[in-house]
């Protein structure tokens, strides 16, 4: 098809340009010769010195040659109509023909301009010599004519420029197509070869299929002689084989029941098989759950250590405080005596008013520490109903577990009794099955020692955690009965018996709030051994196996009288534990020793108030006071 498409459009060519020389031939004068000859090879300027020389030029400027009415060029230089219409009709053959035309019109125009503007030069310096003189009028025509000249000269250049860039691109173009119409037929050519191969190709694999159905032919005639032969022979035995088959459908009957029994076996064990990964599963993610609870214990085991550590550092700043308190009861006993052989002051007045003050607020202050006493209560007791709590969620989990070992075992005897009965089940799935279990079951016990391990020490955490809030209140009442007896020794300044009277009353106020104290710490350390009890009965009943119990933290020192002296012990003897929990008793406990640890400066002394008591450590690492 495209070469089709390429012939009808080369005729086409062809024929237009037949035609277009025709109409060139007929209406061309003489001029067109002159470019025939131009494009031969002759320069411009030779193909016009025949008619006219340069030095003719002024002669020939008024009276320019006439053109035909089909010329491309006007006498100033534009294309006209027809060239318009010619170079749409462009055809590459007669592209030379075009191009010598054009290129006469401009280079005569251009030699009219020359002589015109060489007269011109003539006349002006014939002029500036002197040699004759214009009238106006001849002046002014002059300039008209210039100026014609020069517009002209304007056009030509204009149009000279338009004329080469269209003689480029009109190669250009020819090129293109020349290009084009080559590419179109190495195209052609090619794929014309591409059909061909293609044809011999389709040849030969007809040529060789046809030898092949041949060959078959004669071997398919053969094989079927062959086999009317062997249908013959068969035929007597299949007659053999009918009685065969009756005795084999009998034995299939057999095979085909006991292939019903063997798979009913078979569904069985795959049943068994199930119900033992389910559980396994359900195992493992116990498992899990087990060792992310003990990976949480631990975390909060290690802050309850640094929790611990904190506070050890803080009853020994606190030791050290108590230290300093003697050093101040000892001047306290100084300025008794001096206060005792002193007279009056002019202001005792103000200084019984201000310990009356004082007095107030650290009322007050016991006010709120037994409020905090209250509150450390209340959380002990919401603590030991959240271990009660805990405790019995573990002994559910515990029976629930029993419950599936149980099982497990019974189904693990019946899967061994399958597997000796029949091959339901491999011996070395049911081996491994075996060993995971085992390990399993290994491992929860583990689990299950380290909970009721980490119980313990939490439970001994706990106890010290309420030994440490007795101390401070202890401590908080002592402070309180120091700044009272500082009052007292503020008013005994001013009246010796009174201070004497005011002084025992404190004192026995002072005995019967170190026995209530002793009291309220006998009965904390009373119920906490009564949850620990609890708590190590209820862990260890559900585990199967009996647990060292650790021996029972030692209660507070009991108090005794020795005559006009009390000692209490403020601390038991049991070694401080690493393990911890973190709840807000801690905190208030850290809170009320930051607070103890810096006491209250009083305007009224030069020195910080005093308590008439002694401090000293105990044997078994308790801290024990002796008050006057």
């Amino acid at each position: 098809m495209s070469e089709e498409v390429r012939q009808k459009k080369l005729a086409e060519a062809r024929k237009k340009l037949r035609e277009f020389q025709q109409q060139r031939g007929i209406s061309v004068p003489s001029g067109a010769k002159k470019k025939k000859k131009i494009k031969n090879g002759s320069s411009p300027e030779t193909a016009t010195s025949d008619g006219h020389s340069p030095e003719d030029a002024p002669k020939d400027h008024t009276a320019p040659a006439a053109r035909p009415s089909d010329d491309t060029m006007s006498p100033a230089g534009v294309l006209s109509p027809s060239a318009t219409s010619s170079t749409q009709n462009y055809d590459p053959e007669n592209v030379p023909f075009v191009l010598s035309e054009s290129t006469f019109s401009s280079t005569e125009s251009l030699r009219q301009l020359s002589q015109q503007l060489n007269g011109l030069v003539c006349e002006s310096a014939s002029f500036v010599n002197g040699e004759g003189l214009a009238s106006s009028a001849n002046i002014k025509a002059l300039e008209s004519r210039y100026q014609e000249l020069s517009l002209a000269l304007d056009s030509s250049n204009l149009t000279n420029k338009q004329l080469s860039s269209e003689i480029e691109e009109l190669k250009r173009q020819n090129q293109e197509i020349v290009d084009q119409l080559e590419k179109e037929k190495q195209e052609y050519k090619q794929k014309l070869a591409k059909e061909q191969g293609a044809l011999r190709e389709q040849l030969q694999i007809h040529i060789q299929t046809i030898g092949i159905l041949v060959s078959e032919k004669t071997e398919l005639q053969t094989a079927l002689a062959h086999t009317q032969q062997a249908a013959r022979q068969k035929t007597g035995e299949a007659e053999d084989l009918a009685g065969l088959l009756q005795s084999s459908q009998q034995r299939v009957g057999d095979l085909e029941r006991t292939l019903c029994a063997v798979s009913t076996q078979q569904k069985q064990a795959d049943r068994y098989n199930k119900e033992l990964t389910k559980n396994r599963d359900a195992l493992k993610l116990e498992l899990y759950k087990n060792n992310k609870t003990n990976e949480d214990l631990k975390q909060e085991n290690s802050e309850l250590q640094e929790k611990l550590r904190v506070l050890v550092t803080d009853k020994e700043v606190l030791q050290l405080r108590m230290d300093e308190l003697q050093k101040k009861l000892e001047m306290s006993e100084l300025l008794l005596q001096q206060f005792s052989s002193q007279s009056e002051t002019p202001d005792s007045k103000e200084q019984l008013q201000q310990a009356l003050e004082e007095r107030a607020q650290l009322e007050t202050r016991v006010e709120q520490l037994k409020d905090l006493l209250k509150q450390l209560q209340v959380e002990r007791d919401q603590y030991a109903e959240n271990l009660k709590e805990e405790n019995a969620i573990w002994q559910q989990k515990m029976q629930q577990m029993s419950e599936q070992m149980c099982k497990l075992r019974e189904e693990k005897e019946h899967s061994v009794t399958l597997g000796t009965g029949g091959h339901s089940v491999p011996a070395e799935t049911h081996q491994a099955l075996q060993v995971a279990m085992d390990k399993l079951q290994s491992r929860f016990t583990e689990l299950m020692q380290e909970n009721v391990d980490l119980k313990e020490r939490v439970e001994e955490l706990e106890h010290r955690c309420i030994q440490l809030s007795g101390e401070t209140d202890t401590i908080g009442d002592y402070i309180t009965l120091y700044q009272n007896q500082r009052a007292v020794l503020k008013e005994r300044h001013r009246e010796k018996e009174e201070y004497i009277s005011r002084l025992a009353k404190d004192k026995e106020d002072m005995k019967v709030k170190l026995l209530e104290l002793q009291e309220l710490v006998v009965r904390l350390v009373s119920e906490r051994n009564e949850l620990y009890g609890k708590f190590l009965g209820a862990a260890q009943s559900p585990a199967g196996e009996s647990t060292p119990a650790l021996p029972a933290p030692q209660a507070t020192g009991a108090a005794h009288s020795q005559g006009d002296l009390q000692e209490v012990s403020l601390a038991d003897s049991a070694e401080p534990d690493p393990a911890a929990l973190e709840n807000s008793t801690a905190q208030q406990i850290m809170q009320l020793l930051c607070e103890l640890q810096s006491p209250q400066e009083y305007a009224g002394l030069s020195k910080n108030p005093c308590i008439p008591f002694f401090y000293r450590a105990d044997d078994n690492t308790g801290v024990k006071i002796m008050v006057i």
